[in-house]
């Protein structure tokens, strides 16, 4: 996908126009964006496309099909460096563009190749926080790359593409991965910069929508920083707490380890690790002898239950130790807050502890792709 210079000047887009000046901006160039040059795709970005689909006959390839778009993709990074007008190229394509393209692909009498206009909805989409219609563009870019390039599509979704890291993997590093970064180093042994981040992705990507849950959980949880801290805000955070657990699980079942359900998953993945395995089943040793039956789904139970992990958590200095404990809390968490919603739990009350329990649930994901890797021994 080409990606233009342009300048760091906001653009001004109230009907879909770029400013009067096109000075320091270099427009989008390729074999097929006709009207890209000298930045004149600014003035009109959808005239610019519909004159290159008109000149286009066919036979390109996704490169070039690409290059077609490429007056959106200038408009997405501009919008994106000016952090506005984040919802035009939607509209644009929404309005103009796609009707065009479906003409075009009538006239040639085949698909025309349209990763790079999804993709870019999919990040505009993403970055003003509505995630799920962004998944559906992430889905339709991946569907493209798969049908034109026959590639795997997962790089769309792991921050490693060109246009993507601002968006899905940046902004997590401002506000809400320091809250429990050294509670993920202390379990897994790995720092927990972007690099990793991307690389957990890009192991939970074997299903996407996986990976891209992890994300949209992960975002909705650092956007709740930014707020009050009411009633309404705990309940998202809660709530995004429970499809990061529901990933997890996944992760377990799409790596085939373990059995059944997610005690026995979990199980199965810490057994090449004795201390693991050993301090997950001292921690439910401890549970089911503290409670009775009756009284293990309930708020008190959770609340201690996580209390008891902490302190376990402190006292211990060994990271296998830490990770079969972090592994139980995830378990226990995942059984409650995925059956009711409980005002009563201290992570639905306490800010720090929910943030604790996030990274518990990333750390205990990288605990699984230590065990599908068979790197769980040397903790």
């Amino acid at each position: 996908m080409p990606t233009p210079a342009v300048s760091g000047k906001a653009p001004e887009y109230a009907v879909i126009k770029s400013p009067a000046s096109n000075e320091g901006v270099s427009g989008p160039k390729g074999p097929n964006a006709l009207a890209a040059e000298d930045g004149k795709w600014r003035e009109d970005p959808a005239g610019a496309i519909e004159r290159a689909l008109w000149s286009y006959r066919g036979g390109g390839g996704p490169d070039a099909e690409d290059d077609i778009f490429s007056p959106h993709t200038g408009i997405v990074i501009e919008v994106l460096q000016a952090d506005s007008n984040l919802d035009v190229p939607v509209k644009l394509w929404k309005r103009r563009i796609a009707g065009l393209v479906s003409e075009a692909e009538k006239r040639i009498g085949g698909p025309i190749h349209k990763g790079a206009p999804y993709y870019n909805n999919a990040l505009c989409l993403f970055h003003l926080g509505d995630f799920d219609r962004a998944y559906s563009y992430f889905s339709k870019a991946a569907a493209e790359d798969t049908r034109s390039r026959g590639t795997d599509p997962s790089r769309l979704f792991t921050g490693n593409h060109p246009l993507s890291p601002k968006v899905l993997i940046e902004p997590l590093f401002s506000t809400l991965v320091p809250h429990f970064a050294a509670n993920y180093a202390a379990v897994t042994g790995q720092t927990l910069d972007e690099a990793e981040l991307k690389r957990l992705l890009s192991w939970l990507s074997v299903r996407l929508s996986d990976a891209m849950q992890v994300l949209m959980a992960l975002h909705r949880i650092q956007r709740t920083l930014q707020e009050d801290d009411d009633s309404a805000n705990r309940f998202i955070r809660v709530r995004a707490i429970g499809e990061l657990h529901v990933a997890v699980e996944s992760a377990l079942r799409q790596h085939n380890i373990g059995s059944d359900q997610l005690f026995d998953r979990l199980h199965g993945a810490l057994a090449s690790n004795p201390n693991s395995l050993a301090a997950f089943d001292a921690l439910h040793a401890w549970f089911i002898g503290t409670f009775l039956p009756a009284a293990r789904e309930t708020a008190p139970a959770l609340n201690q239950l996580l209390a008891e992990a902490d302190r376990r958590f402190a006292a211990t200095p060994s990271a296998a130790t830490r990770a079969g404990i972090a592994a139980y809390a995830v378990l226990r968490v995942r059984n409650s807050i995925l059956h009711v919603n409980e005002e009563g739990l201290d992570i639905f009350k306490n800010r720090a502890a929910a943030l604790t329990i996030v990274g518990l649930a990333l750390a205990t994901c990288r605990t699984v792709q230590h065990a599908e890797q068979g790197t769980l021994a040397a903790l």
